[in-house]
């Protein structure tokens, strides 16, 4: 209840975490306190939001653009256009950085035309062309009237500037003939209020197709603006605030790659270009975010394309500290502020400093120095040259070679190539991860020991505390945060280097997987390891004053030193247990426990559910890379006495399953590389046309089939050893030419959904949204339809918006697929069930554009409707 009471200012964004929130028994029973009454309310007011996606009702408003549901949004918009406050739009929502414009003063009040003039207009745009631009243009103008201009400012941008990209220059042509000035500037407001839907809308965070559609409004929106040399006003939208409102908000996968998208258009300025500095201190916010945020693989994408517009290099722009400051104005954020500017006592540290304060001075520098004055964390900024750990003597001591052990004997000068390679790729992606452990760990440490710590004398006491908060929680931090990319790095980077040295494709797969599962860990680990130097360091230097107010007051007076400021300041709820609160007296041991507990965060998934007591392996293995890069106190020093006994049993727990039988993840992968490796040869020698259901029960492809399944549930993480085997059976699918090897991959991939709802869900998700020119592959496509990992609706609705933007390669997939199921039976469905596509087609032939492959299949798909007419007909005869 303390901390829902801090966050009261924020608590309202998160209408999911307040439904959450008031399930907990307490505070349904407590409805009478504040807070409780105001969860409450938010979530009786998030409820119409979530519940109705009909065309007519206002919660629709906050679900996003979308194909089906266009016209509803357009009468709805067209009523808020109605109100010529900006703020209508702004009320309540998550960003509060874009403000629409109000609509310009017409001598008419705005309406929507009849339906006449609707008719032509509609029909003059939808068959608009560069050929025809000037005659459509002229029908158009004879009909729209200035009082009709909300109304077409939507038809343009909700149905057309959302959802075709490719048509931009078009429709901007097309406005420029209209030359109409006020028409410009209620086509630029209603862009403003249509970004505003879709950045706050909740179904934007979780569809692909919304963020889609508001990639494409931000790509008008710098069209008609900075790539005509228009600034975009900082009171209708500051980016730089909506970045920080992401960050904040956790909606980056929103903000990023619609700023990407607007600033794109600055390449095409002859004011707005580089170095302009409103855009490069824009740049410079996204450089912090790149550098410090922990983006995604997408998002980082998106930083990277804009740059190579510009012409620019992320790394060379210098980021910002906005973040941080940012962050200092919420609720909790300022509270640790505020923590570090009381006064430590008449007796404070104005006069030299504690041995632990000094070394941690020495040893960081007088950035971080300045830093500790302010009271502020800085975000280290750290590089591949600034890593201590001698990486390539750690790699030659402790890699494995097993997956490569023959290779590399064959060819000793491929082991070298491989240790520069893993060099490189561990310099290259750890700092970032690395810099961003530290800032958290020594955040969360430096506010916690200053609150738990404010009636404890004794300096040794918070300093040992300090210290294993910071080390546990920067180990895990950088191997939980850095995992998954090492993971995914160094299995392209191997495989990459071992096709080009003329190893064979499937064996450099199975080869490249074995390296990166026996070589995976001792990477993390060092992560681990420079997370955990770094953090020790820098919570001393943060913390030094503690250490010195409560030393000098000792040696002063032969007082023990309390915090009373900040125990004065502290404040409980009425019920609240009297063991929890802080007491002038110190931490009892109970307490201290809890900070014990940080040496027993799992750092590795093999550590989850079966891990050794005590020191985690990851430890161990931290040790042994401190040991072989030559620097002290590996291990952490609540856990040092008894690492030596502890390491010896994690390690013998690491080298084979643990007592119950089962494997960890890397050795799940190990094996499974091996024996997918076998059944595709298997199935890449079969017959064409030889079909799983014709196989014997004790054939070899069953039972790998069968050892693969055993394998996933034999796993202690099996979410995470389904995720695996689902991203590598997704590949060879889509490799594989026979019948066999699709029925069998398919096969296997379902049985790793249903193993994992996570995983089916991840899983289903990429197979029905993902834009990979890879999935354009019938025979793989109906056995996923068929098998249910992809329902005919979202197949559908990917396949027409794939054909309505003018791509050859799905066209002629979709036709293809679309022969295959319903004329050749592929599929039990009706015609119906397609018929998005099928639209799409017919426009398509429409306008002069269709290929062959599609008029035909037209041709055959009326055909075959004809026949089934005329055999009802002649069945239901008397």
């Amino acid at each position: 209840m303390v901390a829902l009471e801090a966050c009261q200012t924020r608590i309202e964004q998160l209408p999911v975490f307040c439904s959450a929130i008031y399930q907990i028994p307490a505070i349904r029973q407590n409805s009478s306190t504040p807070v409780a009454q105001l969860v409450k309310s938010i979530i009786a007011s998030a409820v119409p939001q979530r519940g109705g996606r009909t065309a007519d009702g206002l919660a629709g408003e906050q679900a996003g653009l979308s194909t089906s549901a266009s016209a509803g949004i357009a009468a709805r918009a067209l009523a808020h256009a109605r109100d010529d406050s900006p703020s209508v739009l702004a009320t309540g929502f998550a960003f509060h950085s874009v403000r629409p414009l109000p609509l310009p003063v017409v001598d008419e009040p705005y309406a929507e035309p009849s339906e006449s003039a609707k008719d032509k207009i509609q029909f003059a745009v939808n068959n608009l062309a560069p050929n025809n631009l000037s005659d459509k243009t002229g029908e158009v103008d004879k009909v729209l009237m200035p009082k009709h201009f909300a109304w077409f400012s939507q038809e343009v941008i909700v149905k057309r500037a959302s959802q075709e990209p490719n048509y931009h220059s078009l429709y901007l042509l097309f406005i420029d003939a209209l030359n109409r000035p006020v028409l410009s500037k209620c086509i630029l407001r209603e862009t403003l209020a249509s970004i505003a839907r879709l950045l706050n809308a909740e179904s934007t965070v979780s569809s692909s197709r919304d963020r889609g559609y508001l990639k494409n409004l931000g790509a008008w929106l710098g069209g008609i603006t900075l790539a005509r040399n228009q600034p975009i006003l900082r009171e209708n939208i500051s980016f730089k605030e909506l970045l920080c409102e992401g960050f904040s908000g956790n909606r980056l996968i929103v903000a990023i790659p619609f700023v990407c998208k607007v600033l794109e258009q600055a390449a095409r300025s002859t004011i707005f270009h580089p170095p302009n500095p409103w855009l490069m201190s824009i740049m410079a916010v996204l450089s912090e975010l790149y550098a410090t945020a922990n983006l995604k693989l997408n998002l980082t994408f998106e930083i990277e394309v804009l740059c190579k517009a510009l012409d620019l290099d992320i790394k060379e722009i210098a980021p910002t500290s906005i973040l941080g400051s940012y962050l200092g104005c919420g609720a909790v954020d300022a509270l640790g502020s505020e923590l570090s500017q009381v006064s430590l006592g008449a007796n404070g540290a104005s006069n030299g400093r504690s041995g632990v304060a000094s070394a941690a001075i020495a040893s960081v520098g007088e950035g971080a120095a300045a830093a500790l004055a302010t009271g502020v964390v800085q975000m280290p900024t750290l590089t591949g040259a600034d890593i201590s750990v001698d990486i390539l003597a750690v790699l030659t001591q402790h890699a494995s070679f097993q997956a490569a052990e023959s290779l590399f004997a064959q060819q000793p000068a491929m082991k070298k190539m491989f240790y520069m390679l893993t060099e490189r790729m561990i310099r290259e992606i750890i700092p970032i991860h690395v810099a961003r452990s530290i800032y958290v760990a020594a955040t969360c440490t430096r506010d916690t020991v200053q609150k738990d710590f404010c009636g404890e004398p004794n300096e040794d006491h918070v300093h040992r505390a300090a210290q294993v908060m910071a080390r546990g929680l920067a180990g895990a931090l950088a191997v939980s945060l850095c995992r998954e990319q090492l993971k995914s790095k160094l299995y392209l980077t191997m495989r990459e280097f071992l096709i080009g040295h003329a190893v064979p494709e499937q064996s450099a797969n199975t080869i490249a997987v074995g390296l990166v599962a026996d070589n995976l860990d001792l990477a993390c680990a060092i992560a681990e390891k420079e997370s955990i130097e770094r953090a020790s360091q820098q919570i001393d230097l943060l913390l030094s004053d503690l250490y010195l107010a409560r030393k000098r007051t000792r040696e002063r007076t032969g007082q023990p030193f309390y915090d009373i400021a900040r125990y004065s300041r502290l404040a409980y709820p009425a019920d609240f247990p009297d063991v929890l609160k802080v007491r002038l007296n110190g931490l009892q041991p109970g307490h201290l426990r809890i900070y014990e507990g940080f040496t027993q965060i799992p750092h590795f998934f093999s550590q989850i559910g079966g891990g050794t007591p005590g020191l985690s392996s990851s430890v161990a293995l931290a040790t042994s890379v401190g040991a072989a890069a030559g620097i002290p106190g590996s291990s952490s020093s609540l856990a040092h006495a008894s690492s030596e006994s502890v390491i010896a049993s994690s390690e013998f727990a690491a080298s084979t399953t643990d007592a119950s039988g089962k494997f960890n993840s890397a050795q799940c992968f190990e094996r499974f590389a091996a024996i997918i490796a076998d059944l595709d040869k298997i199935v890449s020698s079969a017959g064409p046309n030889v079909t799983l259901s014709q196989l014997p029960s004790q054939h070899d492809a069953c039972l790998y089939a069968r050892d693969i399944i055993i394998l996933a549930v034999r796993s202690v993480s099996p979410d995470e050893t389904a995720m695996d085997f689902a991203q590598a059976l997704v590949n060879y699918l889509y490799r594989s030419e026979t019948r066999l090897g699709i029925d069998l991959y398919v096969l296997l991939l379902a049985r790793m959904c249903e193993m994992s709802p996570r995983v089916g869900k991840e899983v289903m998700s990429w197979l029905s949204f993902a834009d990979d020119e890879r999935k354009h592959n019938v025979p793989a496509t109906i056995a996923l339809i068929n098998e249910g990992l992809v329902a005919i609706e979202d197949e559908d609705d990917h396949l027409s918006r794939l054909v309505e933007a003018d791509r050859l390669t799905a066209i002629e997939f979709a036709a293809r697929l679309l022969r295959k199921a319903l004329l050749d039976g592929a599929i039990s469905s009706e015609i119906r069930l397609f018929a998005k596509t099928i639209q799409s087609f017919v426009k398509l032939m429409q306008s002069g554009r269709a290929p062959p492959l599609v008029t035909q299949l037209l041709e055959d798909i009326q055909a075959a409707q004809q026949h089934q007419q005329q055999a009802r007909s002649v069945s239901q005869a008397p």
